[in-house]
This record gives C-alpha cells, structure tokens and sequence, in this order.
C-alpha cells in the first residue's frame, strides 16, 4: 500500500479536491488503485505546499538534549521525519540536527525563494528571536559583552558581512522539493553564525557534500551540529568573553561548526568542522582532533583554495571517532574507516 498525503492541505484528484489523506494500491508506474477509482500519477496534485509540523517528541538526545522534529502529520496519528534535532532548552541552541542526503540532491528544485524563518515556541527569549539577530541588537549586546561603546562597530559592521547570521544546521539546498526546503526556515534548525562564514567556506563544504553524493549517487547520513562558545576579549580587563545574542546568556554563538558525513552504506564516515570566528588571533583552541583534510578528495576547487582563511571559516577535518573525544555529545557512529 501507498499513502498519498498532503499534510496542511488537500489532495487534489482530477481537479476535485476533497481528502488529505489517500491509501492506494500501485497497479503499474503510474497507476494507483483506491477503493473508489483508479488514479493516474499526474492527476494528482496539492492544493498547496506540504505544511511542516515542529514538535518536541518524546525522545532524549545527548547530554540532557530534547529531539525535535521537523516533518509532516499524515492521519490516525501517523507522522513522517525529516530532519531530527537535539535541541538544548536550557541554552536555547540546537545541539545537533540529523537528516538524509539524497543521491538523487542534483535534480533538486531550484530557485525557491527564502521564506522568513519560523519560530514555533521554542525560544523564551528577552526579545523576540528575530529580533536578536538583527544587527543593531548584536552589536549592543556583543558590545555590552566586551566593555565596548553600544555604537561600536568594531565588531559587528553596518556593511558587509561581518555579523551574525541565522546559520541553517539542515541545510534548504540539502533537500529535493520545495516543500521540504521551506521546511528548514525554522528557527530551532538555526544557530547564530558569522555571515562572512555562513556564505563562504560552510557553504562551500555544503556544495562538496552535495557534489560528492550527486557523484557516488548514494543517499548520506548528514549529521550538523555546534559546540563550544566564541569569545573576544574584554576591552578593559583583556580576559576573553563568551559571546551570546540574549545577554541572558541564551543563544550562544557557537565556537565551531561540524558535519558528519555518513555513508552507510559501507560504514565511512568523516566530519569536517569549521571556525565561527572571523576575529580568532589563535586557532589552538579551536583545533580539536587531528586535521586530516589533506586526504579528502572531494572538496570542491574554491574550498581547497581558501580553506585556511579565518574570515571566510578555518576548516579541517577529522575522523569521527577523535571528534567525538573531544565532543561528547555528539552521536555515536560505527565507522571504520574515513570517507576520502
């Protein structure tokens, strides 16, 4: 049996839409059998766009971690995933989300523009979550962090892409359709990263992850996650000091970020992780596991080219088993040898 749904709207049969949720029989390709009629594939349609439903599930994650999930609500209960987060309730950060990259990422739908990013109760911030990343709030807050004047913009420019970004765990490119790109405007699939970082080198190991299982046409594991808290030093006493976007010290901006890559199809597996910190005058501390991204073979031109540059995000890579030394809370995964 195949269930024919349209989470959030109706299925629309030849013109008439009346159901959300269809069970059919596959006859051949592109015939399905319901109990009422036969129905031709391209007779089928959406009234609109599938609607996410974000939920806290039942399920503990790492390190006291809640799992949040971002997928679709069929009938009787019934629900499907696609992307899972431990999301931090106390910090209010996600930990780390977990999703499916499919082979098939190269025929994806292009050109879908940004919706605005969601948040569906999950923030119990000062202000409104969309508020804190806008750049007069950062620069304030960051400010007040590192003994500077509100107005300084030493750190966070009015121009240009030194500030920080809502930076996407599960990324909208990562996925086919639209429906399941719009569905990763949400707020608790976001961490504060830098904007120079977040469209330069992160973005360019997100086009290599995609390019490598377009090319070995294999569905990947992908695990996206953060760690540690950037920090600057404070302008009076020269101690360094952790950076958040709620003086409440909630929504930290994050030290690192990483990916694991995942094939489970013959257990290789890598993580590749990136410094969120444009101003970082010692990358010591932000080294955690031996770097061995001279082996990999499918970083694309442009990241091999300007992966050591501190503005546009420091990244290595590591194997799995001597990230997770260091980050504990990370997800435990039976890999043998690295994906090169």
């Amino acid at each position: 049996m195949v269930t024919i749904s349209c989470p959030g709207n109706r299925v629309i049969i030849n013109g008439t839409s009346d159901v959300t949720t269809i069970e059919a029989k596959c006859i051949s390709d592109q015939v399905f059998q319901t109990n009422q009629q036969q129905i031709h594939f391209n007779l089928l349609n959406c009234q609109d766009n599938p609607r996410e439903a974000v939920r806290y599930t039942r399920n503990k994650c790492n390190e006291g971690g809640h799992e949040v999930q971002i997928g679709y609500d069929l009938d009787r209960g019934r629900s499907i995933s696609q992307i899972r987060i431990c999301f931090d309730d106390v910090k209010l950060t996600p930990i780390y989300s977990q999703y499916i990259l499919k082979g098939s990422i190269a025929y994806r739908r292009n050109g879908v523009p940004n919706p605005y990013f969601r948040d569906t109760g999950f923030y119990t911030t000062s202000r409104d979550i969309s508020e804190l990343y806008r750049r007069n709030n950062e620069r304030r807050v960051i400010n007040t962090l590192v003994g500077l004047h509100p107005g300084s913009e030493k750190y966070i420019r009015s121009n240009g892409e030194l500030f920080i970004n809502r930076g996407h765990l599960a990324a909208k490119g990562d996925f086919v359709y639209v429906f399941e790109q719009l569905a990763t405007f949400n707020y608790v699939n976001t961490a504060p990263q830098w904007a120079s970082f977040n469209g330069g080198n992160w973005n360019e190991v997100e086009i290599s992850v995609r390019s490598y299982a377009s090319r070995i046409n294999q569905d990947l594991e992908i695990y996206t996650g953060v760690y540690g808290v950037t920090s600057l030093p404070h302008e009076v006493h020269g101690r360094y000091v952790e950076l958040y976007l709620d003086l409440n010290n909630v929504v930290p901006v994050p030290l690192i970020f990483w990916k694991i890559v995942h094939n489970p199809s013959t257990g290789q597996g890598i993580v590749i992780v990136g410094i969120n910190n444009p101003y970082v005058p010692d990358l010591s501390g932000s080294i955690i596991c031996p770097d061995v991204s001279a082996k990999v073979t499918w970083f694309n031109a442009k990241l091999k080219k300007d992966q050591r540059n501190i503005e546009l995000g420091y990244i290595y890579a590591c194997d799995v088993h001597d990230f997770k030394r260091t980050v504990y809370n990370s997800p435990y995964l039976n890999t043998h040898s690295l994906l090169l």
